[in-house]
């Protein structure tokens, strides 16, 4: 099954500046290690013989990405399947969307229309009465798993994982502001824009993904921060390296995963407590990490795959997934 992930050449260079030699980002990119996907299957389509030797061409859909379903749409092969994803938070379409039914109905091309999380799709399938199924991006498992060990921190570490729709990083330290902890946050890139840096104890940008892994293995409890919905594949991530999250139901893994620590981040105290709760009740913290970890298998890089062919109609063979 040859699949390719359409892109711009600007994607391109700002994700992959080395080819694809180095390691996949998380998210998206994942998909190019499901299929088996190399450099050569990261596609600017121009005409039907660009998409001739594939059976799926993926658009992932921000803003910029509209006029892409169109144009494959009316110059793909016969035999090539569409697959479109909204990659926008739908908190998000009245900022960057001027007419959000043009967006759908462009959608509608597709062969597979999909999101990642639940209330997108709803809306999508309500508006378009067509199917909308939620497939999560896949996560390299055994490329985690490989940074995961052994943590014996003098006093506990925390991680907050931004987001970058949102840019929530003051309400988290309210919530371990008087817990003495060493603090990380991840993701921020505009460091001197608020002076971020008073609240946390390490600040880092955007990192390669293998360095985020390695400095993410040694927290002990992650805090996600996203307040739109969203899929959060950082909580996957975390799952696997044994970390426990705590993180809003707006949140699609967090619900799947990690229910009993699911608070909206606005309730301050609320997550103090379950910080608390996890850094003293080691018992409950184990149950709560290895609850999560039975749902991994939900999110490889072979489950995610299936769930995409079996969606667009071809018979596969795969074990039965764990909680969707």
């Amino acid at each position: 099954m040859r699949y390719c992930l359409v892109t711009s050449r600007r994607w391109k260079e700002l994700f992959f500046p080395g080819g694809l030699t180095q390691t996949l980002p998380s998210g998206l990119w994942q998909w190019l290690g499901a299929f088996g996907g190399t450099e050569k299957d990261l596609l600017i389509p121009r005409c039907e013989a660009d998409m001739e030797e594939y059976d799926i061409v993926h658009i992932n859909v921000p803003r910029a990405n509209i006029p892409f379903i169109r144009q494959i749409a009316e110059c793909k092969p016969k035999h090539t399947k569409l697959v479109v994803n909204v990659d926008y938070s739908i908190e998000m379409w009245q900022n960057g969307y001027e007419h959000i039914t043009v967006l759908l109905r462009e959608l509608d091309k597709a062969d597979l229309i999909f999101s990642v999380e639940s209330t997108m799709a709803d809306i999508i399938s309500h508006y378009l009465k067509r199917p909308v199924p939620v497939i999560p991006h896949p996560t390299n498992i055994e490329q985690v798993q490989g940074h995961a060990r052994e943590r014996r921190n003098p006093k506990p570490v925390i991680a907050v994982i931004g987001h970058r729709y949102d840019k929530n990083f003051t309400l988290p330290y309210f919530t371990f502001h008087d817990i003495d902890c060493l603090s990380i946050l991840f993701g921020y890139t505009k460091i001197d824009a608020k002076g971020i840096g008073f609240y946390y104890d390490i600040v880092n940008e955007n990192l390669p993904i293998e360095k985020y892994f390695n400095l993410l293995a040694g927290c002990d409890i992650a805090i996600e921060t996203a307040l739109t919905r969203s899929y959060g594949r950082s909580v996957v991530e975390c799952a696997i390296l044994g970390i426990p999250v705590i993180g809003g139901p707006n949140v699609e893994a967090m619900r799947t995963m990690f229910p009993d620590t699911c608070e909206r981040i606005a309730e301050t105290r609320v997550i103090h407590d379950l910080i608390m709760t996890l850094m003293q009740d080691h018992e409950y913290c184990d149950y709560t990490v290895k609850r999560a970890q039975s749902k991994i298998d939900n999110y490889s890089h072979e489950t995610c795959k299936n769930m995409m062919l079996e969606a667009l109609g071809y018979e596969v063979e795969c074990k039965q997934a764990v909680g969707f």
